[in-house]
């Protein structure tokens, strides 16, 4: 079993296909272009709360950044009673690309993987996807 630490807490750390996506580095300045991993938290009160966390940082990372810092005061409460970190399905991950505080970065999502799965993010109607590639589309864009 694998663990992290969120407030001075071990955290356990569910196993399972990781969720990345390639943001490029146009968006927010703050952010460089790469891979990040998509995690959830689960806190005490059965609370779910989604981060993005660059591909080489530990499951808790992004939930331990938001200590101290202005806007996360709600977010850092929940972290702070965390029992369980997991890799976000793909409705979460669409759920952070369309929520308002992220209209800066959700523009930049390009591609990645879910559940070991080629996927690409596009806009519809609106709204930012997560949709499969099928082997063709994946092979094309690795051109």
């Amino acid at each position: 079993m694998e663990y992290t630490d969120i407030a001075g807490r071990r955290v356990e750390v569910q196993a399972g296909q990781l969720t990345r996506v390639y943001f490029c580095g146009h968006c927010e300045q703050r952010d460089p272009a790469g891979y990040y991993h998509f995690w959830t938290m689960k806190n005490k009160e059965k609370k779910l709360r989604r981060g993005r966390c660059y591909h080489d940082k530990d499951p808790g990372w992004r939930f331990r950044e938001m200590e101290g810092k202005a806007g996360y005061e709600e977010a850092w409460a929940e972290a702070q009673t965390a029992i369980l970190v997991r890799p976000s399905s793909p409705e979460e991950v669409e759920s952070w690309l369309n929520d308002t505080r992220h209209e800066g970065d959700a523009p930049c999502a390009q591609h990645g993987e879910l559940n070991g799965q080629p996927i690409r993010i596009r806009r519809v109607d609106g709204h930012y996807i997560v949709e499969a590639m099928t082997p063709l589309e994946n092979e094309d864009d690795r051109k």
